[in-house]
């Protein structure tokens, strides 16, 4: 076997570390990086495209101080280097310029390097004391499988004290994913390659350069961080008077960034990779089958993925089969595209346009279409698909889409994009604007073609009734919600991809329309069935959560608190988790929470969800809501016993019903909670005056679906009982006995204190057992606070008797007396509680007024003989022997109130 000695000098050049230039910026957060990579695998690999300052960021960590007792060898590959021998004198020329070890310096390369050799180089480099770090950069320019093998020799060869770091545009030939599982890979990319905008900043100060803010972020948003992108702009600068407005000019089509593209990036590009780059460039993002769309091209995915490999300024999107490109490439491939053919670039955005719609994407094959200049076609498709965006988080997106239509009100020809006009105005919150235009867009509906009338129609309803909506006029969103239903059934289902969901936003605004009149039960069903199709579809999640939250708050108004706050909590924890939770979507959630607390007589978290209800601004959506929130923290103030403020936030409510005089819904609970405060107040005259008036300014007869008519005889059943007609309370809630929910509860609760005024005492007792049960299942604790001493009398007197719901009406007690007064039967074991009857209570009601039992008896229709047997009765059962004994032991036992 020949061997040759390495011919003196050849390798000088090429194994010396670059030295960073004197104007490089310190990069310590890249620096430390690299030493935590070397440190924690024996392979490291550095790969980003060209200019991305690869070769600069390991220069600077080798010769700053966190090399950490390495020697560092480095060799700069090139083409020649894929000859296997040529690889290997480059390699041993690397250690040797640095490495004085006889073992090493004796090192020789044979002609033709086989596995002996590759052996006696691994024998030599574990003889070192000193680790080694050995750098080979530009490995892309070994493009050759025998590189490949003489790669994977150097790397199996290299002991497990020493460090191998490759440099390359693109990942090297080795396999990767196999040593990413066994964790002998570190790899250092693109994005860490980046510079920072504190780099950035630095970079430029480096270069004298004091730019503001405004113009260093779009630098950065132009380069995104490439360091050869930066440079650039740094040479453009030098070249102008005016830094700042360069910069702010600076992109792909800058002359000297153009240049750096074209011989850099794409020089060494294939005629199919340029032509799959240049004709997918009219698309912010591309995919596989868009990109055949594009280019005629069944293997542009394929191309794509090479690019991507290659590291040619194009990246994947992880886990999506989407690709982008670095704006600066992306902006030089318009540039040239555009300077070529123009008809191509009209046919290119049409295709696009075309692939967009079909694949659902309404809002970028709108953009299309407007890039394709054919304004009347891009009228044409907003209505057809986009315009249902309008009522979706993407309202901001489509709104900019829309304004750059140009259209004229005095073109009655012109309905299609003075209908897309009133859409935009709509986006941009201009209430008056909005409906101007769509009066002029209404004159112009009967010369469109079918179906785009028919189109048109069902969207300038649906704006109009989501207008309605905004403004706070239920009558014309119902009126116009149902005209959009009418004409989206007209439509044929292949004149647009949209139907079903111009279906459902018709539907849901129709459910709020009935919510906001007072119609719940029409209301909850037609929410329903609007959220039932809207969660999977374009309207999306979010929507889904308003129209749900719409129908959860209906329900805790009725009184279905159970139900209503587990659809809220639903509806709240799939926002937390989606990140979406202070929404505006989600403000009816917040708002249905807040009352089912109050209802369930949980004033702080009710005050919590109400505070977070109002973050969300939801008035400035459906002022329905807003009326809402101001009743829920009326009914906090009450439920807190602060009068004062009940008042003043009351006074809040009358605004939004003087200035949306249709929300029905909101009068009936206004009037109804006017009442409450004045009977709170003491004031039963008062509250009688109030409720009159609601009768005199509301029509609620015929409406017993909704807590609008509910509340309504609620309220009148406890002005009755206040104002001494327990007869005429017991007829006014007679109705809603059955209804469920707390509406059942408080109906049976008003029933059972008229019984007991009328001294229908085993009678007041069921009462209020059902009451108890409605309000326990229901968690509805509220409508028992606040009723007097004879309510937490008849409580006491009910376990006592009855022995059923005794948790939920200590937590009643709890609630309304305070802890120190939650005796609900005997002191002593519970196993001895006894059961009173009704007669008997009626007998012991009268012990503390000192009657005798003639005047008992007479009260109570009854013999002498009779009272005698119920108080031997009443003595054996309090273990007493007195008629004092046994006021004094029924007093303990809670069933008989205390005198002070």
């Amino acid at each position: 076997m020949t061997l040759h000695a390495s011919p003196v000098g050849f390798h000088d050049a090429r194994s010396s570390a670059p030295v960073p230039a004197e104007d490089a910026v310190a990069r310590p957060r890249l620096t430390r990086r690299i030493a935590a990579a070397l440190r924690s695998a024996p392979l490291v690999v550095v790969v980003g495209p060209s200019g991305a300052g690869k070769t600069s960021a390991v220069a600077m960590w080798s010769a700053g101080p966190t090399q950490e007792g390495m020697q560092v060898c480095w060799a700069s590959m090139d083409a020649a280097d894929a000859d296997p021998r040529r690889f290997w004198l480059t390699v041993v020329g690397a250690l040797q310029s640095v490495l004085d070890a006889p073992g090493v310096q004796g090192l020789a390369v044979p002609a033709r390097p086989g596995q002996d050799f590759v052996d006696r180089l691994g024998s030599v480099l574990v003889a070192l004391s000193t680790p080694v770090v050995l750098v080979l950069d530009d490995l892309h320019e070994l493009d050759d499988d025998r590189a490949r093998v003489s790669v994977e020799q150097l790397r199996k060869a290299l002991p497990r004290q020493h460090r191998l770091l490759l440099i390359s545009r693109h990942d090297p030939p080795l396999r990767l994913q196999r040593m990413r599982l066994a964790g002998t890979l570190a790899e250092i990319r693109t994005a860490e390659l980046a510079f920072t905008r504190a780099e950035a900043v630095e970079l430029l100060d480096a270069a004298g350069l004091d730019l503001p803010a405004e113009a260093v972020d779009h630098l950065m948003a132009t380069t995104e961080g490439w360091a050869a992108g930066l440079r650039l702009a740094i040479a453009a600068v030098d070249l102008d008077r005016d830094p700042a407005t360069v910069v702010r000019r600076f992109g792909g089509r800058t002359p000297l960034a153009t240049a750096y593209l074209l011989e850099e990036v794409v020089g060494g590009l294939g005629a199919d990779q340029v032509e799959v780059l240049l004709r997918t460039s009219v698309v912010d993002r591309v995919c596989a089958p868009l990109a055949y769309a594009l280019t005629d091209r069944p293997d542009a995915g394929e191309v794509l993925q090479r690019l991507v490999s290659d590291q040619v300024l194009v990246s994947a999107l992880e886990d999506t089969g989407w690709y982008r490109y670095h704006p600066m490439l992306l902006d030089m491939l318009r540039a040239r595209l555009t300077s070529g053919d123009p008809t191509l670039v009209t046919d290119l955005h049409r295709r696009a346009q075309r692939w967009f719609e079909d694949a659902g994407e309404w809002l970028e094959a709108l953009a299309q279409s407007v890039r394709a200049g054919d304004e009347q076609l891009a009228a044409q498709l907003a209505l057809r698909s986009a315009a249902v965006l309008a009522f979706t988080p993407e309202r901001a997106r489509l709104t900019q889409a829309l304004l750059a239509l140009s259209a004229s009100p005095a073109h009655p020809d012109d309905a299609e994009r003075q209908l897309c006009r009133a859409l935009a105005h709509y986006g941009n919150g201009d209430d008056e604007a909005t409906l101007t235009w769509l009066r002029w867009a209404e004159h112009g509906l009967d010369v469109l073609p079918e179906p785009r009338r028919q189109i048109a129609t069902a969207e300038l309803q649906m704006l109009l009734a989501a207008q309605s909506r905004r403004l706070g006029d239920p009558g014309r969103m119902r009126t116009a919600a149902l005209a959009a239903l009418t004409a989206a059934e007209a439509v044929p289902a292949d004149a647009s991809p949209v139907l079903p969901q111009l279906r459902v936003v018709a539907m849901s605004l129709l459910g709020a329309a009935e919510l906001w009149l007072g119609h719940q039960g029409q209301a909850e069903e037609l929410l329903r069935s609007s959220t039932l199709e809207t969660g999977d579809g374009v309207l999306g999640p979010s929507a889904a959560a308003y129209h749900e939250g719409l129908v959860a708050l209906s329900e805790s108004l009725r009184g279905q608190v159970r139900c209503g706050r587990r659809r809220a909590d639903g509806i709240l924890e799939a926002a937390r988790v989606s990140g979406w939770s202070q929404a505006q979507e989600s403000g009816a959630a917040w708002l249905a929470r807040a009352v089912t607390g109050l209802q369930s007589a949980e004033v702080h978290d009710a005050e919590r969800c109400l505070a977070l209800a109002r973050r969300t601004r939801i008035e400035l959506r459906d002022p329905f809501l807003g009326a809402v929130m101001d009743l829920v923290e009326t009914r906090s103030a009450l439920a807190g016993g602060d009068l004062r403020r009940a008042r003043r936030t009351l006074v809040a409510v009358d605004r939004w019903v003087l200035e949306h005089p249709g929300l029905t819904l909101v009068s009936v609970m206004r009037g109804c909670l006017g009442v409450e405060i004045e009977l709170a107040a003491g004031l039963p005259e008062v509250a009688a005056a109030v409720l009159t008036d609601l009768d005199t300014r509301l029509t609620v007869a015929g409406d017993a679906d909704g807590s609008g008519p509910d509340r309504v005889q609620l309220v009148r059943g406890h002005v009755h009982l206040a104002t001494g007609r327990p007869r005429w309370a017991q007829e006014v809630v007679e109705p809603f006995l059955r209804a469920g929910g707390a509406v059942s509860a408080e109906a049976w609760l008003i029933t059972a204190l008229a019984q007991d005024r009328l001294r229908q005492d085993a009678s007041a007792m069921e009462s209020l057992s059902r009451a108890l049960g409605y309000g326990e299942v229901e968690g509805a604790v509220q409508c028992f606070l606040h009723r007097g001493e004879r309510l937490a009398l008849l409580l006491r007197r009910h376990v006592a008797v009855l022995g059923g719901h005794e948790a939920f009406v200590v937590r009643v007690l709890a609630q309304g007396e305070g802890p120190g007064e939650l005796t609900v039967g005997p002191s002593a074991d519970p196993a001895r509680s006894v059961v009173f009857t009704e007669r008997e209570l009626s007998v012991l009601a009268y012990l503390p007024t000192l009657s005798t039992n003639v005047e008992i008896g007479a009260q109570l229709n009854i013999s002498v003989n009779t009272v005698k047997q119920h108080l031997k009765s009443i003595n054996r059962k309090l273990e007493v022997g007195t008629r004092r004994e046994a006021v004094r032991a029924a007093r303990r036992r809670g069933l008989l109130s205390d005198p002070s």
